[in-house]
């Protein structure tokens, strides 16, 4: 049986370090991100003696606030049972585009659905609620000189129909299932009593093409970007990089 929840700590003298692996079955990230909450404000309260420091909004467990009006749960499951064969035919195909410029390139992301489905959710909500958003655009329009505004355009329009068309389960009965972050599960806000979270590093995005977004630990705003690549496309990645920043300093 597959662990639902694994931790592992490593003391040393520069802080605590703590490893989290957990199944997404179980919760999603900003559900997952309350849990780690209210275990730092436990610990906190008893550090410091001071029960105030506990967190006040309790993890809401009811799973049946969930509904299913379009049936698609026997179409997740069969989904979720070829994700590998799947896998396996999105390489090969990978494989035989070549340098096609017309070749159609997928971007993949998560949404949050507790504000945006036909009903409402509570915000501490105990479960998975996110929807996988694929967005789809051609490679010339991605190398073209406007590739980055024409990125942007294709995935924000994706996220307008989170809002739009009766949530992010219309449609989805269409829409195959086969790159992290859950607003509202920021992690350098959680404290545990032994000072502030000095670095958060999601190390599963290797696994995959993906890239990692986390809210950056300075608070203001801003955004710390992860990236994972073969060894070949990463050093090829850093070049292209190395030279965008010299061309706009």
């Amino acid at each position: 049986m597959t662990e639902v929840l694994n931790l592992s700590f490593h003391y040393a003298t520069s802080g605590v370090y703590i490893g989290i692996q957990y199944l997404h079955v179980a919760a999603d990230g900003r559900a997952f991100a309350h849990f780690m909450r209210t275990w730092a404000s436990l610990s906190r309260a008893e550090l410091q003696g001071d029960p105030t420091c506990i967190e006040k909004s309790k993890a809401f467990l009811d799973r049946t606030v969930i509904k299913d009006p379009y049936d698609l749960e026997p179409i997740f499951l069969k989904d979720w049972r070829n994700a590998k064969q799947r896998a396996r035919a999105q390489e090969m195909a990978k494989s035989e585009v070549g340098d096609d410029k017309e070749a159609a390139h997928h971007f993949c992301f998560m949404g949050d659905c507790r504000n945006h489905l036909e009903y409402p959710v509570p915000d501490a909500y105990f479960g998975n609620c996110i929807a996988m958003c694929f967005v789809t655009i051609r490679k010339d329009l991605l190398v073209g000189s406007h590739g980055m505004e024409s990125a942007a355009r294709a995935i924000g329009a994706k996220i307008k129909e989170l809002e739009s068309n009766g949530g992010p389960l219309r449609g989805s009965e269409r829409e195959s299932r086969t790159n992290e972050w859950i607003p509202g599960a920021e992690s350098y806000d959680t404290v545990f009593g032994r000072g502030r979270l000095w670095k958060k590093r999601a190390v599963h995005i290797d696994a995959a093409e993906t890239i990692g977004l986390t809210e950056s630990r300075d608070g203001k705003g801003g955004v710390e970007i992860g990236l994972a690549l073969h060894r070949i496309r990463m050093y090829a990645f850093s070049l292209l990089l190395e030279e965008r920043a010299k061309s706009l300093s």
